[in-house]
């Protein structure tokens, strides 16, 4: 394109449209090739390494970083704590592309580890479960009340259970002493979803 324009086959205003560049442009790269040719319209730059070209040992501890330490911090505070904590300074834009390319593992580094479940007790009467349940029970224009369970342990079965105005330690007493709960359990467990009462335990 520079040698039609030098040879006047197309005009200064065809070349700097069709190479999308200004005329002062125009003129440099013509000065560039009339003194070293076309291997002077080269960059000065091409095939050199960039000066600020990250170390990929360094990307790889950043993206650590990033997934693990702060796995929940928005990239200006990344930015922030990589600097005054670890001695990096690195761009916002360059750690939401970390970001970014890395969101599945963020999303699962420092979830803990599920509570495990007790084990069951193995007979029956061993341990009663007990917990209330305050609600609307009989429809919405009664006044709410609670519903007082005993609950075995072993195999869920309800051994007990009773409407109460509120869940209070006397209800839990009126319902042990109204059923054949007291003749079987050792053991008592609360599950208390309004004020907890008194914790209670029966032995035989």
């Amino acid at each position: 394109m520079l040698r039609q324009y030098e040879l006047r086959l197309i005009t200064q205003g065809t070349a700097c449209q069709i190479l999308g560049i200004s005329s002062a442009t125009l003129f440099r790269y013509l000065n560039k090739l009339s003194k070293g040719g076309v291997a002077g319209l080269r960059h000065g730059n091409t095939g050199k390494k960039p000066y600020n070209r990250m170390e990929e040992s360094q990307r790889r501890q950043i993206t650590h970083l990033v997934c693990t330490k702060y796995r929940d911090f928005q990239p200006a505070l990344v930015c922030k704590y990589l600097f005054r904590d670890e001695g990096i300074s690195v761009s916002e834009e360059f750690i939401r592309k970390i970001i970014k390319s890395n969101e599945g593992a963020r999303a699962g580094k420092g979830l803990e580890e599920p509570h495990p479940l007790r084990r069951r007790r193995n007979r029956f009467g061993e341990l009663i479960q007990i917990d209330g349940s305050p609600h609307r029970w009989f429809s919405e224009d009664k006044g709410p009340c609670s519903l007082l369970t005993f609950v075995d342990d072993a195999n869920g079965k309800i051994t007990a259970a009773g409407f109460f105005p509120t869940e209070t330690t006397e209800g839990y007493l009126c319902l042990i002493q109204t059923t054949a709960f007291h003749s079987l359990s050792t053991a008592t467990d609360t599950a208390y979803s309004q004020q907890p009462p008194e914790r209670t335990e029966n032995r035989q």
